[in-house]
């Protein structure tokens, strides 16, 4: 690929007017969390698809979330290690 073109379309990009109040929006949209998530982390893994659905499948059946079910589950691995459980 050649280098012009690439600095050409990066020029082209930076010359695109946008207004101040389009950059604030953008800004929020990339940075606000909801109140119920600040201070807090994810965590997170890669499984089979199966896991996956088998895990949406039971919070449903269970009435309840995943999250609370992964809450469940990491407290009950603590618990095990002799650490404090989250519930």
């Amino acid at each position: 690929m050649n280098r012009d073109k690439k600095g050409s379309l990066r020029e082209a990009l930076r010359s695109v007017a946008v207004s101040p109040r389009d950059a604030a929006v953008r800004e929020v949209v990339v940075t606000a969390k909801p109140p119920s998530r600040r201070g807090k982390q994810m965590i997170a893994g890669h499984f089979e698809p199966t896991v996956a659905q088998q895990l949406k499948r039971l919070a449903i059946d269970e009435r309840t979330s995943v999250q609370a079910l992964l809450a469940e589950g990491i407290s009950e691995v603590f618990g095990k290690r002799g650490l404090p459980k989250l519930i």
